[in-house]
């Protein structure tokens, strides 16, 4: 059976906010091992590299070549969980950052779940059987999505350069790319707020 894989990673800063940007990839082990390998580089940590070497990485990307699916969300998810739960409308009984939280990504998932399991299924997968790599950043979300957070790799170092560039403005071949952030402040704030 094919070994799918995914990875996640968020991009942002202290001034305009946390979780600006939340990138996720998923395909076959042997497309993401490809399109890394095609780098070439030991890791892809893209604030610790060069600038000649974020050059030469975005232009060696292209996940439509490699049958990699992945997606880059603008959704401002700090900012917009800190004005959700400050908000005098919010019902006491989701008065919980974690309420809010979850409800957040779980509307942000329903974004991107058809793919999903449109990639899972045709393998033998349910949603929850997906393990996504990422760091600490990420771990609750996929909790939150049921799925299983995974130690860092290949599929999580190419997440990390898909928010990178998400941050700075630059696209990357074959990255879908959606501001979703009005969307899911309506979306939360209504299931909470009622």
């Amino acid at each position: 059976m094919t070994k799918l894989i995914a990875g996640s990673d968020v991009s942002g800063d202290e001034i305009r906010g946390q979780h600006r940007h939340i990138a996720f990839i998923i395909g076959k082990e042997e497309d993401i091992n490809a399109q890394y390998n095609k780098i070439g580089f030991r890791e892809i940590h893209m604030l610790r590299l060069e600038e000649w070497q974020r050059t030469y990485i975005i232009q060696n990307i292209d996940f439509e070549k490699y049958n990699i699916k992945a997606w880059c969300f603008n959704v401002n998810k700090q900012n917009t969980v800190n004005l959700i739960y400050n908000d005098t409308k919010l019902h006491p009984k989701n008065k919980r950052k974690e309420q809010v939280y979850k409800n957040f990504d779980l509307h942000l998932l329903e974004h991107f779940k058809s793919d999903l399991e449109n990639i899972a299924f045709p393998n033998e997968l349910t949603l929850s059987d997906i393990r996504v790599q990422c760091d600490s950043d990420m771990s609750s979300t996929v909790r939150n999505w049921n799925m299983k957070s995974d130690s860092k790799g290949k599929a999580y170092e190419l997440s990390d350069a898909i928010a990178w560039c998400n941050e700075r403005g630059k696209e990357l071949k074959g990255c879908y790319e959606c501001n979703l952030e009005q969307e899911l402040y309506d979306k939360t704030s209504y299931a909470l707020f009622k």
